[in-house]
């Protein structure tokens, strides 16, 4: 496992403390602005660094990840770039067993809760 990746997630966390504590200062559009930063772009890079510092460490990814379908599968691609990029050989080789777990919970099949928390 990689630090640096340990690095971006603590400092992801407390740019949206930042943010939301200048947001206190402003008014108007320009705290809209700095509001939606957050809401969007901080929090879904937030989101795929955590999944993918989880999916590295061999701990249960299902806990931080999104419970929509298809959000899971639009991150998984940052996520999968981001695990093998910073991951062990361990963690990448998981990535597919990850991505068809993934897969079946979109499916809507019965033992997808099973196959997604089998997958790490």
């Amino acid at each position: 496992m990689s630090i640096e990746l340990k690095i971006k997630v603590k400092n992801l966390a407390d740019e949206a403390r930042t943010i939301r504590q200048e947001e206190n200062k402003l008014h108007g559009m320009a705290k809209w602005s700095l509001q939606h930063h957050r809401k969007t772009v901080v929090r879904n890079a937030a989101r795929r660094s955590q999944l993918a510092y989880q999916i590295c460490r061999g701990r249960d990814w299902e806990s931080c990840c999104s419970h929509d379908g298809l959000t899971r599968m639009s991150d998984f691609s940052e996520v999968a770039r981001m695990v093998k990029k910073y991951g062990t050989a361990e963690a990448i080789t998981s990535l597919p067993t990850i991505e068809a777990a993934l897969k079946l919970s979109l499916s809507g099949d019965d033992h997808a809760e099973n196959a997604c928390s089998n997958a790490a």
